[in-house]
């Protein structure tokens, strides 16, 4: 996580101008005017931008996959870097990316995860625009209870990352050794197929590309990030390691006062585990639905397949 700022840094604190070419466009950050910039010839782009390494979360300027990234790095309950890449398109400076990799000491959950094709014309708003996707992602992290792991001798954890009408993509922490070391999983499930990415890749989501979401390798020597490929001969992963599922023909579902939705699920529905009560008689869950939108509810813990 810290590796590709920390020697940015030291660039920086050498050199008051800090500059790399993409695309034919210089970009770079001038420490004396403060200012984030980008030249196309003649033309020129700045962003206002002072580096404040005293507060947490702090900002820095770095590069991130052969982009210039403002840099926010935060210490707390969830440790994380976030990079928000920065692109020149229509004479002018936009935030386009977020990559955030994040670390909760909560449940033990890490999360490498993209955003593209943003295209925000406010790049100024920065601070807002990290703060609100780190709260997402954060929201995201607490909706899977690692305890059983952790506690109760449960052998594995499965949670679904993203689903659509043809693909559930999935995180998989094959034991507890795992979980405690970063070590995950991801894995892709379409029909009967199952593509098993090692290593804890990147998830990127991408508006600009048609298949929307991308499974992406770490930076390599090169400073990008590359495709993942995924690995053979794993196309048991999916089957040993299934999400938690609805073994009732119908699961009622209720709201947090324990009061009845007219929504349910059946036999076969996967979802994510959030918490159980201490009589173990309520599950709190998030299902999510083949637009990719998440539910969150309680449900009885005995219309569940549980460890």
């Amino acid at each position: 996580m810290y590796k590709i700022l920390f020697f940015s840094l030291v660039a920086i604190s050498i050199n008051p101008l800090l500059s790399v070419a993409a695309d034919n466009i210089e970009y770079g950050y001038d420490r004396i005017n403060k200012q984030i910039f980008a030249k196309d010839g003649s033309a020129e782009s700045t962003l206002r931008f002072e580096e404040d390494y005293t507060g947490n979360p702090t900002y820095g300027f770095s590069y991130f996959n052969g982009r210039p990234a403002i840099v926010a790095d935060s210490r707390s309950l969830y440790d994380s870097t976030v990079y928000a890449v920065l692109n020149y398109r229509n004479s002018q400076l936009e935030l386009d990316c977020l990559y955030i990799d994040m670390k909760s000491k909560i449940n033990g959950i890490s999360v490498k995860e993209g955003s593209c094709g943003l295209k925000d014309k406010e790049p100024e708003k920065y601070k807002d625009i990290i703060d609100r996707n780190v709260s997402s992602i954060q929201a995201r992290i607490d909706s899977i209870d690692t305890s059983p792991l952790l506690r109760v001798g449960q052998k594995y954890i499965s949670a679904i990352l993203y689903k659509d009408i043809n693909r559930t993509i999935y995180k998989i922490y094959t034991d507890r050794f795992a979980l405690l070391s970063d070590k995950y999983l991801i894995a892709s499930k379409m029909n009967n197929l199952c593509e098993v990415y090692e290593n804890s890749p990147w998830i990127v989501y991408n508006t600009d590309r048609i298949e929307g979401v991308e499974i992406i390798t770490d930076i390599d020597d090169s400073g990008r990030l590359t495709p993942a490929i995924s690995s053979k001969n794993k196309n048991s992963i999916c089957s040993s390691y299934p999400a938690v599922k609805v073994k009732s023909s119908k699961a009622h579902l209720y709201d947090s006062k324990k009061e009845l939705k007219k929504s349910y699920l059946i036999s076969g529905d996967e979802l994510n585990l959030r918490a159980i009560s201490e009589d173990k008689k309520w599950c709190s869950v998030v299902y999510i639905n083949k637009l990719n939108k998440r539910l969150q509810a309680v449900m009885h813990c005995k219309d569940l397949d549980l460890f």
